[in-house]
């Protein structure tokens, strides 16, 4: 009997330390806006609630997962808080200083991308500083792009005097979500009583590539030719971590088309290359065209120009009125170069563009202009 009391007493002894440990348990809730994780601030928008009247401290340990592969991306492990009885909104400054810990390359701790487009965890424990756990919470983000990428030309609805068009259009944004982005263009033949978007969806593509890394394209020779008068739509699809489709236009190609005279410049923006990627090379005759994502909040930007003709490396001088002023994010530019400086017909030129910091984006171009 005595033996029995002795369990007995231990037992409700277990309980009630059980129940006395959870009874100080703390409530932690988070709240990211929906749409787009762009700064590592945004994750610190938290609730802890305390149930007890004493005064509790504890660290936020967080942990972020890709709920495509589960691969962890980040952690983080904050200063010490302070939380009194009831709830406690948490502002950034309460957690700093906060050790993070990037664990894939595709995440950025500064600048305006923390995380590229893609399905997330995002994981909350509030710790001791002995590592006891005092409570957890996680909660899905799904990270997008505000903006898909943005058809430029041939404009929708148009009727085109060529059968090799050039196509071009803007990246998503803000690219600085898209990392590695590449580009697929689709184009399909638009039946009668049939919408573009449905014609996207269910005919067979008349021509498909895909692993573009410009943001333009001109149809090639060897691709099956374009029909006279018949509807077509097209669309990009930009491929990084998912999946992310322009809008769907429209174009038909004139009865008559005439013959082929003069090169001419087209309407396609050739995209600047950064360093150790690969040059695009482009016909100018008159307006050379480039686009470029500029990450920086500056404006101005050295310009270099060099006639590379025959090995040799002779820098052309550039008006100083004929440099563009460049705005943050996309920019897409057409610069005279007959109002720029003296180019020579058939001859080939290397065009950079340079930063403060000495960073550099090139593209190639054969003049094909008058002969000087």
């Amino acid at each position: 009997m005595k033996r029995n009391s002795i369990y007995y007493v231990s037992v409700v002894l277990t309980m009630l330390m059980f129940r006395a440990v959870h009874a100080q348990d703390l409530v932690v809730n988070a709240f990211i806006p929906p749409g787009a994780l762009i700064q590592k601030e945004q994750l610190w928008n938290v609730v802890i609630s305390n149930p007890s009247s004493a005064v509790r401290t504890c660290q936020i340990s967080l942990t972020i997962l890709n709920k495509a592969n589960g691969n962890k991306m980040l952690t983080a492990l904050t200063n010490n808080i302070v939380v009194p009885g009831g709830a406690r909104q948490i502002q950034v400054a309460d957690v700093m200083p906060v050790v993070y810990n990037a664990l894939h390359e595709q995440v950025t701790l500064g600048g305006q991308g923390l995380l590229p487009v893609g399905h997330y965890q995002v994981c909350y424990e509030l710790v001791s500083n002995k590592g006891a756990s005092y409570g957890s919470t996680c909660i899905d983000v799904q990270v997008d792009v505000l903006a898909p990428p943005q058809l430029i030309f041939p404009e929708n609805k148009s009727e085109l005097q060529e059968q090799q068009p050039a196509f071009s259009w803007m990246p998503p944004a803000p690219m600085a979500l898209v990392r590695n982005c590449t580009y697929e263009y689709t184009l399909v033949k638009v039946n009668n009583n049939q919408t573009a978007a449905d014609a996207i969806r269910d005919n067979a593509p008349v021509y498909r590539v895909g692993r573009l890394t410009n943001i333009a394209f001109t149809y090639p020779a060897s691709a099956m030719a374009l029909e006279k008068k018949q509807l077509y739509a097209w669309q990009i699809t930009a491929q990084a971590a998912t999946n992310i489709k322009s809008d769907v236009w429209t174009f038909s190609v004139a009865d008559k088309v005439p013959p082929k005279g003069t090169p001419g410049d087209g309407l396609a923006y050739t995209k600047l290359a950064r360093k150790n990627e690969q040059v695009s090379y482009s016909i100018v005759a008159q307006g050379l065209k480039f686009s470029w994502y500029n990450e920086s909040l500056d404006s101005l930007f050295q310009i270099r120009v060099v006639d590379v003709t025959g090995g040799d490396h002779i820098p052309v001088s550039i008006n100083e009125e004929s440099i563009p002023v460049f705005s943050p994010g996309i920019n897409i530019v057409e610069i005279d170069l007959a109002k720029a400086g003296k180019f020579i017909r058939d001859h080939l030129y290397e065009f950079s563009l340079i930063d403060k910091q000495g960073q550099e984006w090139k593209m190639s171009f054969e003049y094909k202009g008058k002969k000087k």
